[in-house]
């Protein structure tokens, strides 16, 4: 093990990225290229240092910077930072370091907006020169009413008409700290009618004195960031801002600005849909108060789901880039299960994690008929490794090493630990471990029989005697594998199991504004004060969130080198703690298990999502004000089959209910659709295709002919083309495929190419089901009904 290279070495980060898959925005940047509009592709990832960095924010920095990279571009990194409330040079750094361990290099092009507080202002300056803005002196109550709403025009505040002289004055005053914070605000005169809401006189400039982390006391009014995010792309000389959904109206401001500026070349504003990630907040509001109650140790907390957390936790960065490169980019906002991103750790460390032995809550067992010796056990045991010519053996996770390196010694004594619950007095049906009078085959090292139980005072089992009856099972068949330690050699340690840090998939409630905030309060200038925080989101912590346990894992590990992530068998994937773990006080991370237990839940036993309000007064508060026409409207589509939610939001939104309009036909799923997966895209413009032909696919769906996953596909692909969902199933063939007679050559054909692991199946390692399951859902193109599949799987494996 002291030899180089070695098979745990650390793995190198500098492994080819993922690309970002051609989508609408490639094309645009293609198209720019090859048309002379910009001799080449500049993209910004701009966070604001007010908290670390988070798996939210991966997605967005994987396009800016990946898009940039594959057109052979330059990427800049911005630290966003106008706002100084709560920024500071802690989490800039901290941001910065977190990218540069994903894989992020950006060379010189790192930017600070702060330090352009002096241009922001000369060019406030220019617009008001050019009667383009106005100092206002209204509430910011009384400025929201004047502003009108979706029916009304906005009225003129009593200030508009301020001469360009009173405004350049009182402007430069603000600047001064003449005035009392809140006293005035900075406006862009554009359209007070505008069916834009964004349009009508955006605030540009603020009055707060509050310390600048970079600029200490030098200003005490700061640009909004609508007014600075564009003024600092053009700076920059970026052409190409790339920004989530939420900010489609925003856009207009963006142009408004650039236009009016008079700014050549010009960067352009270009949306994509969000991803919000399952089982997990990102908001830093709420990641601040997890920190700041206790509820975690940190904002490296391995359950948190910042990249501080993430690494931790010991997840590699290979993997959060694979997995921002499988969501994908689309005009469209989408929940992505956290699945999806752990099965991306999974694959990363499958071939990267030498296999090793370690027993978490252990059982002590006394062997007799054994005696000790050295056992030779491969670090990939289900691999074939086959030296090559030059006598190296080549590894799963990439690297060469000499055949003895490929394995390690593992000492075998007549005392071992094994868990604790591969052994049971009283086992249920199926129980497929060790019982009394029970055999199983230790994991490398022969059978063993349970001849005896020790009990302590309590009654309860707190060792075993059993008979080691050799490696070769000859006419006994073993219950199962159970895995295990020396108890002589093997080293104590603690190990940390990590789980999801909240029981539900969208602890944020079900309050569309809790969802979708109306303003980003991620972003300078847009924290929107008038909205209530959600508490409710503490109510679904994961009480099994993290479980510690005492155990011992096999001495090899102490000769490996820091930071070597193991598969420990059976158990999952773990690697040393960076902060507490030490060689004479060994502490490990879980970092995933081996498979999704999550997804295998009963839906009767998952934890309710929507708990049952303790008063009837509190269920009546959180219900939204209705005029006397939208309550009509929910009751109408209520009687239809609407959930009261989604019917709440059409009856509201004037731009949503007329697109759905007179629907009745499956109006559950098509309110569901509208609300969930097509408002973004109706706001900004670019839906073609027809409500009228959503019904269609809604029978689709509800008939069993085609699965969620094929309906929420093609509804993606309708958008963009404006054919009809239902007549892209039909001419791509798309529905499920349920014929037993289909299935079952795609299952022959499975098992066929497949016969080492059907022998290991049916020799007792029944969780390769779940690999064959894989194998024929990748044959029939995902089309397959994943139940019919299982239940012929298991008939053929068990037969």
């Amino acid at each position: 093990m002291t030899s180089t290279p070695s098979p745990v070495s650390v793995p190198s980060n500098s492994a080819p990225s993922n690309t970002v898959a051609p989508n609408f925005i490639t094309e645009i940047m293609a198209r720019d290229l090859e048309s002379g509009k910009y001799p080449q592709i500049v993209t910004r990832f701009p966070p604001e240092p007010n908290g670390y960095a988070h798996l939210g924010h991966t997605f967005a920095s994987f396009l800016d910077f990946q898009m940039a990279a594959q057109f052979g571009g330059t990427y800049h990194l911005r630290m966003d930072d106008t706002n100084p409330e709560g920024e500071s040079q802690e989490f800039a750094d901290a941001i910065q370091d977190d990218l540069r361990w994903l894989g992020w290099d950006w060379g010189d092009k790192l930017f600070y907006a702060s330090d352009n507080f002096e241009a922001y202002y000369q060019y406030a300056v220019k617009l008001i020169e050019l009667g383009k803005a106005y100092v206002d002196s209204v509430s910011g109550s009384e400025m929201a009413q004047l502003r009108g709403s979706a029916f009304e025009v906005g009225t003129p505040s009593p200030y508009r008409g301020r001469t360009v002289t009173e405004n350049l004055d009182l402007f430069a005053r603000m600047r001064a700290g003449e005035f009392a914070d809140g006293a005035h605000v900075l406006r862009a005169r554009i359209d007070l009618s505008s069916p834009n809401m964004k349009l009508r006189d955006p605030v540009l400039y603020r009055i707060l004195r509050a310390h600048h982390y970079r600029q200490g006391d030098g200003w005490c009014i700061y640009p909004m960031y609508d007014f600075q995010h564009p003024l600092q792309d053009a700076l920059e000389g970026v052409t190409h801002s790339l920004c989530s959904l939420e900010f489609v109206d925003n856009r207009a401001i963006y142009d408004w600005l650039m236009e009016t500026l008079d700014f050549e070349p010009r960067p352009h504003q270009y949306e994509f849909g969000r991803r919000s990630l399952e089982y997990t907040v990102v908001s830093k509001r709420k990641l601040r108060r997890l920190v700041q109650e206790g509820h975690v140790s940190g904002w490296d907390d391995p359950r948190m789901p910042t990249l501080r957390a993430a690494r931790r936790l010991g997840v590699r960065p290979q993997a959060i880039k694979a997995f921002a490169s499988a969501i994908g980019v689309s005009r469209t906002n989408r929940t992505v299960d956290l699945a999806v991103y752990e099965n991306a750790v999974r694959d990363d460390l499958n071939p990267n994690a030498p296999r090793v032995l370690a027993v978490i809550e252990p059982l002590p067992v006394t062997l007799s008929n054994l005696e000790a010796r050295t056992l030779h056990l491969p670090y990939w045991p289900d691999d074939v490794v086959q030296a090559s010519p030059d006598g190296l053996v080549a590894l799963p996770g990439g690297g060469r090493v000499k055949p003895d390196e490929a394995v390690r010694a593992v000492a075998l004594s007549d005392t071992i630990y094994i868990e604790r619950q591969d052994f049971s007095l009283t086992p249920p049906r199926g129980f497929k471990r060790l019982r009394l009078g029970g055999v199983v085959r230790l994991r490398g090292a022969g059978l063993i029989r349970a001849d005896e139980v020790i009990l302590d005072e309590a009654g309860q089992v707190s060792g075993l005697k059993a008979t080691w009856l050799g490696e070769d099972s000859g006419d006994l068949k073993p219950a199962g594998v159970v895995h295990w330690v020396d108890a002589a050699s093997a080293l104590s340690a603690e190990f940390r199991l990590y789980d999801r840090l909240f029981s539900v998939p969208n602890p944020e409630g079900s309050n569309p504004d809790d969802i979708l905030p109306h303003f980003d309060p991620e972003q300078p200038g847009h924290e929107d004060t008038t909205q209530p925080i959600s508490t409710d989101f503490l109510r679904f912590l994961n009480p099994e969130s993290l479980k510690v346990t005492r155990g011992f894992v096999e001495k090899s590990v102490a000769a490996d080198p820091p930071g070597t992530r193991y598969q420990f068998e059976r158990q999952g994937y773990f690697w040393p703690d960076p902060d507490d773990s030490r060689p004479d006080a060994l502490v490990f991370n879980r970092i995933i298990t081996l498979r999704d237990a999550w997804g295998k839940l009963d839906t009767a036993n998952r934890p309710r999502t929507e708990p049952k309000p303790a008063r009837a007064e509190q269920k009546k508060a959180e219900t939204p004000t209705l005029t006397p026409e939208q309550a009509a409207e929910v009751a109408r589509l209520r009687v239809l089959g609407v959930a009261e939610a989604e019917a709440v939001v059409l009856a509201r939104d004037p731009l949503l209910g007329a697109y759905f309009g007179s629907t009745t036909r499956q109006a559950p799923q098509v309110a569901a659709w509208v609300v969930n997966d097509l408002s973004a895209a109706l706001r900004a413009g670019e839906v073609k295709l027809q409500a009228s032909d959503l019904p269609a696919l809604a029978e689709l769906l509800g008939s069993g002919e085609i699965s969620s996953r094929i309906a929420k596909d093609v509804l993606t692909e309708s958008l963009e083309s404006g054919e009809a969902p239902a007549g892209i199933v039909a001419r791509r063939g798309l529905k499920v495929m349920s014929d037993t007679g289909v299935l079952d050559v795609i299952i022959e054909r499975v098992l066929a190419a497949n016969p080492g692991k059907l022998t290991e199946y049916r020799g007792g390692r029944t969780g390769l089901l779940g690999f064959f399951t894989g194998q024929v859902m990748r044959e029939s193109g995902g089309q397959a009904d994943p139940q019919a599949v299982g239940a012929l799987l298991k008939a053929k494996l068990d037969g």
